[in-house]
């Protein structure tokens, strides 16, 4: 019975690990992108106003 319990609480345990580590991947990669993104469009942004800036 004890045995039982111990493979149990293993198994559940495991479970849990897997469901945060997933869940942290998944958060991750939305900021990752996100960031990615932002990063992109703001050197848009600069790279658009530097260009429509006469050069002197």
């Amino acid at each position: 019975m004890r045995v039982l319990v111990m493979a149990w609480v293993a198994a559940d345990s495991a479970v849990w690990l897997a469901a945060a580590a997933s869940w942290v991947r998944c958060t991750w990669s939305i900021r990752l992108s996100s960031s990615v993104t932002y990063a992109r469009a703001a050197a848009l942004v600069s790279g658009g106003q530097a260009r429509a800036r006469p050069s002197r």
